[in-house]
């Protein structure tokens, strides 16, 4: 089952869902207006959604809130789910489970709900399926799994729940340190007009016009975003398979390992003034790679590249990390080249994380001034 959906997720299969992401950015910047209130914490998870929602089941939502439909029914259901995601401790403290009783209830009627509005989703699929010409994901997860509906409607939700979010507050996050850093806005800004060869005329600029050599200060705005505010703060659980050793630590079989990611992204162990959002400290680290190939091969500290970890490693690395980069990139460009950000209310933006399943930033409005 990963296979399939990881075939759908690679940089290969992700060329055929770039015209998603810029048709949703269209759509977007229409319901931006220069000097109006901009509130990126409600716009920009509809426009992870749209894009998700159509490379899973081939639809989309509106950006106001008229339309009613299965759709529009399932999202508010799905965010209860994401939300009220955690740590419970009644998960490995049996004693605590009656505590928990009414949020375990509300939950399992939550998840109720939503799978028999997904049903309803999966049947129209599978009742109009192609199987020459799959249409999306759930039109792939249908074929390979020979109709297996209560797969096939875990999986779309898991993707469902999952990306949204993660993109979502990535790029809601990454908006609000260009806001409160004006001069990175700027230097985006002078690498976006070499793109567009300085031409300030176009409506939109297009995935296959942004060359990332020439949008080095974006790419290290986005590294040092996903590095500082890292979405999911905690690696997936694993389990250890058999007795091991790690260093001086013993790890009997079957223990559950959870990798603290923030902790090993915002440590002074491994990186210098890991608190200071500081784009520059990827140039410098690529410079010094391309002198000296072998400068941090023997260490951990400043190695940027190999203390990474946000989207986790391995084999159950996050299979969207593509589509979320990529995602930025068309949401970054075409906002600064068309506008300067300000905090609407003059005053820095408090980036402190809020904590759940995920972090994400408190809610804020920008204001946006037309270049």
């Amino acid at each position: 089952m990963k296979s399939i959906v990881g075939h759908s997720f690679t940089k290969m299969n992700l060329t055929v869902y770039v015209s998603l992401f810029e048709k949703h950015m269209k759509l977007l910047l229409l319901n931006m207006n220069d000097n109006q209130k901009f509130s990126p914490t409600i716009l920009i998870p509809k426009f992870s959604l749209n894009v998700i929602i159509e490379i899973l089941i081939s639809k989309e939502i509106p950006y106001s809130d008229r339309e009613d439909s299965v759709l529009t029914q399932l999202i508010n259901p799905v965010k209860e789910l994401s939300d009220s995601l955690s740590i419970d401790i009644s998960d490995y403290i049996s004693i605590f489970k009656p505590f928990f009783y009414f949020k375990r209830l509300k939950y399992k009627n939550t998840a109720k709900h939503v799978f028999n509005l997904m049903n309803e989703i999966y049947m129209d699929h599978f009742e109009t399926l192609d199987y020459k010409k799959p249409r999306d994901v759930m039109d792939e997860l249908i074929i390979e799994t020979e109709g297996d509906q209560k797969s096939v409607i875990h999986v779309c939700l898991d993707i469902f729940a999952a990306g949204v979010d993660t993109s979502a507050h990535f790029i809601e996050f990454l908006l609000l340190y260009l806001t409160n850093h004006p001069e990175y806005q700027e230097k985006i800004y002078q690498e976006i007009m070499t793109i567009v060869n300085d031409n300030k005329s176009l409506d939109f600029i297009f995935y296959k016009d942004c060359d990332i050599n020439k949008l080095e200060f974006l790419d290290a705005c986005i590294k040092e975003t996903l590095r500082l505010r890292p979405i999911v703060f905690l690696g997936l659980p694993r389990v250890a398979t058999e007795d091991t050793m790690i260093k001086d630590i013993f790890v009997p079989k079957g223990t559950q390992i959870i990798g603290n990611v923030f902790g090993i992204l915002n440590s002074e162990s491994y990186i210098k003034s890991p608190s200071i959002f500081k784009p520059e400290r990827w140039i410098e680290y690529y410079r010094a790679k391309k002198q000296n190939p072998n400068v941090f091969e023997n260490s951990l500290y400043n190695n940027l590249d190999k203390i990474s970890v946000h989207f986790g490693i391995g084999n159950r690395s996050c299979l969207g990390k593509n589509l979320t980069v990529i995602q930025a990139i068309v949401c970054i460009t075409n906002i600064l080249y068309k506008y300067k950000l300000e905090p609407f209310d003059g005053k820095l933006i408090d980036d402190t994380e809020q904590w759940s399943v995920v972090i994400k930033p408190k809610h804020y409005n920008l204001k946006l001034i037309k270049r």
